[in-house]
């Protein structure tokens, strides 16, 4: 799950000012051909509070990962984004993207007498399903991007509860600077992000609260995301999930924008709920459907004009995930 939470993180806060570059913001944005800013490799903010708000009912107990060695899950998330975006107050077309399909294989390597779970995870196909909403062009853009994925491994330990210890991503031959980069911050995003369940024994109804302060492309974002404990059964648990983000006024580096441009962010709010079904002898949950929009506000200067220029967009990130 803590894998659910990271990609959200980078769809949100890496593809979610992509609109950026449509044509009709690009000739806001840019001026004359410049040399291209080269976001350096973000450096992990590791701050995670976990808060149990309300045990539940009776009887209770502790709830901890125990999946065998050797393992294996195959998960596919399904991701659909939906864009909306103002300039200086004007309001852009919506903008679509058609959904991507995400496919990969978690196979547990070892599992320490602590409780410490090793495991690999393989990227084996990444794809869009294509629609009447956007040129084949920009689709096979998105396409190529999504395709960086495949062939991608990252070894990770996480105790049993969930909580992450380390995570190094083993990159295919051949990846361009840029999307080592992005591999690199999305190993730091998921190093930043947990999920663990409680210490302390819950029954129904239990209730708790992780605070987290993630970095990502830049942004430094603190994230609260709150469970609640809805059904338990077999080893099964059902947890209803919510999750809210606020991002202070800060600057904003994006990859690909010219050296002059400069882009403060000036608000940055996520807020996002949905339903998890974890099985406590797997990592992968059996099915999890998370909703969250996403408002960002920035201000963009450069050189070419006289004033700053407003942006706003909106993002409303569908993802859902199931594994076998």
């Amino acid at each position: 799950m803590k894998k659910t939470l990271a990609l959200l993180i980078f769809f949100t806060v890496g593809w979610g000012a992509k609109p950026l570059n449509a044509p009709v913001s690009a000739q806001i944005l840019t001026t004359d051909k410049q040399q291209v800013n080269s976001s350096p490799r973000t450096t992990p903010i590791i701050q995670s509070h976990l808060e149990l708000l309300n045990a539940g009912a009776k009887p209770r107990q502790q709830l901890r990962f125990q999946p065998s060695v050797n393992a294996k899950e195959t998960t596919t998330m399904t991701l659909n984004m939906d864009f909306a975006m103002s300039v200086a107050g004007k309001s852009m077309p919506p903008f679509k993207t058609p959904a991507s399909v995400i496919t990969m294989e978690t196979n547990v390597t070892q599992v320490d007498a602590n409780g410490n779970i090793h495991a690999k995870v393989t990227y084996t196909n990444a794809d869009v399903i294509p629609d009447n909403s956007m040129s084949p062009k920009a689709i096979e853009a998105i396409r190529s991007r999504l395709k960086a994925l495949v062939g991608t491994s990252s070894f990770f330990v996480i105790d049993n509860r969930g909580k992450p210890i380390t995570i190094n991503f083993s990159l295919p031959p051949g990846l361009d600077a840029n999307s080592k980069k992005i591999f690199n911050q999305l190993s730091d995003s998921m190093n930043q992000v947990s999920a663990p369940l409680p210490a302390e024994a819950i029954g129904i109804g239990a209730q708790w609260r992780n605070s987290t302060s993630v970095n990502f492309n830049g942004v430094n974002l603190p994230m609260t995301t709150t469970y609640q404990l809805v059904n338990f059964k077999d080893g099964v648990a059902t947890l209803n999930v919510s999750i809210n983000g606020d991002a202070k006024s800060q600057k904003l580096i994006l990859p690909e924008m010219p050296t002059k441009t400069n882009i403060n962010l000036k608000s940055l709010n996520l807020q996002g709920q949905g339903q998890v079904q974890l099985s406590l002898n797997k990592l992968e949950p059996i099915i999890s459907n998370l909703s969250t929009q996403v408002n960002i506000q920035m201000e963009v200067s450069n050189p070419s004009r006289s004033k700053p220029v407003t942006i706003g967009t909106k993002t409303s990130i569908t993802l859902v995930i199931n594994s076998k």
